[in-house]
């Protein structure tokens, strides 16, 4: 039997000058987006071979031998989310997120809510 295996990361991707800052700890990799507008230009990357859909569904596949969830926030507050028992609504489908579970409440409070800076240290 396979069992989960430990996590501990802290990362900081570029992208078309925005900074995603990714900390991986035991069982949850949080990814801060700097803003709504550079979640859009992830969106756009639908380069991943299937596109993001099929790509999200094959990690979510794997995350009951990992044991662990992946969350997505944007200015504090939890706007996506991928585990083991997500479940996804209208919004994940009309985007082709497939199993990701959007929170379009809380997206839309930190779209409108005080941009925050993230601290990169």
């Amino acid at each position: 039997m396979l069992t989960p295996f430990a996590l501990s990361a802290r990362l900081v991707l570029s992208l078309e000058n925005d900074d995603f800052l990714v900390n991986a700890t035991d069982d949850k990799i949080v990814v801060d987006l700097p803003s709504w507008r550079a979640g859009l230009t992830v969106l756009r990357l639908q380069r991943v071979r299937g596109g993001w859909g099929q790509f999200l569904a094959q990690a979510q596949r794997w995350m009951p031998v990992a044991d662990f969830a992946v969350q997505f926030r944007l200015a504090g507050n939890v706007v996506a989310r991928l585990d083991t028992d997500t479940r996804p609504g209208i919004v994940s489908w009309l985007l082709g997120l497939g199993p990701l579970e959007v929170r379009p409440l809380q997206l839309l409070r930190s779209v409108w809510s005080r941009p925050r800076t993230i601290s990169v240290q």
